[in-house]
């Protein structure tokens, strides 16, 4: 749940290449502006090769500053969606 004026980012993780892609985003009553945005997990913190494998927490805090590919954005209080068949 959102809560007004209380701006929220969610992160998730597409393990597999192609796989297809679906957000539902539904407001209650009230107007809101969500964005989806693709932003890849650097190679060092990918938990892939060699070094140790960083918590989740700080791999998405380095995620943040950094500027992703916007796929989709939207503006309003109906039910949006994005869908792929293929994500990247």
């Amino acid at each position: 749940y959102l809560f007004r004026d209380t701006p929220k980012r969610y992160f998730f993780v597409v393990e597999e290449d192609n796989t297809p892609l679906s957000v539902t985003v539904t407001p209650c009553d009230a107007p809101l502006e969500w964005k989806l945005s693709l932003q890849e997990l650097p190679e060092d913190t990918s938990g892939e090769g060699s070094g140790d494998l960083e918590p989740l927490e700080q791999q998405k805090q380095q995620i943040i500053n950094e500027e992703g590919t916007e796929l989709f954005s939207y503006k309003g209080n109906d039910v949006e969606y994005f869908i792929s068949s293929s994500s990247p």
